[in-house]
């Protein structure tokens, strides 16, 4: 995925299938999506999972979203 600018917002097709993207440079870009819906998940429980565990602006309640996942590490609290 190549984005020029910050993403302002992101919108799914009613089919799953496309995810449409908008930027602070007037573009909008749709993206084919050939994940499942599933991998999609595990696949964003892995990429968010420092971020979940670590960041303290990370309600505790949170900190857990990635839980039961199948494929995605669970996440466990900060000391």
């Amino acid at each position: 995925m190549e984005v020029n600018s910050s993403v302002t917002d992101v919108s799914w097709s009613p089919n799953d299938q496309t995810l449409a993207s908008s930027s602070w440079d007037n573009t909008i870009k749709l993206w084919t999506i050939s994940l499942d819906l599933d991998q999609l998940m595990v696949w964003g429980c892995e990429w968010m999972k420092d971020y979940l565990e670590n960041s303290s602006s990370v309600s505790e309640e949170d900190r857990h979203l990635c839980e039961g996942v199948t494929g995605a590490p669970h996440s466990t609290s900060n000391p």
